[in-house]
């Protein structure tokens, strides 16, 4: 039994440190115009350096670093991500399909909701009322696609 529970802290350990220990995550999207949400016109020719998922450089040149994904915007305009404030991920689709499905059917579609409002721009959602827990943890796992996201608990659980 000793053998078996060292064996079991060893592969936890190992799994550990496999998922926390990873290779920088670099981006560097190059011959872009940036709306800033200040200055009336946009910014033009300029370059922008993302680390691990953060922006650590906007100019008119950058060097990317060694093994840095490098994408050509070709002119295109970036913006800042939309932050949506009022949502309802569970409740993407209509109201007679979550009657009549259950709860997994339910989550399968918010985690694809997730996806979509992310590959849309918004940033960050913040869900109202739904019972999005889950979905917000699977989000901050990795295990699905989705903005930065926050929850509140179900409305009927409120205190006044």
């Amino acid at each position: 039994m000793k053998k078996l529970n060292i064996l079991f802290t060893i592969i936890c350990t190992t799994l550990y440190c496999i998922n926390t220990v990873s290779a920088q995550d670099n981006t560097l999207i190059k011959n872009v115009r940036i709306f800033d949400g200040e200055q009336e016109k946009l910014s033009s020719n300029h370059s922008i350096l993302i680390e691990n998922n953060l922006i650590k450089e906007i100019g008119v040149t950058i060097n990317a670093p060694e093994g840095a994904t490098i994408i050509d915007a070709n002119g295109k305009v970036l913006t800042p991500g939309y932050i949506g404030a009022h949502e309802h991920l569970i409740g993407q689709m209509p109201f007679t399909k979550m009657l009549f499905n259950d709860t997994r059917y339910m989550g399968y579609v918010a985690a694809w909701a997730a996806e979509i409002y992310l590959m849309s721009g918004f940033t960050t959602v913040r869900d109202a009322a739904g019972n999005t827990f889950s979905l917000k943890k699977a989000i901050d796992e990795g295990y699905v696609k989705g903005p930065l996201f926050e929850t509140l608990a179900p409305i009927q659980n409120r205190k006044k």
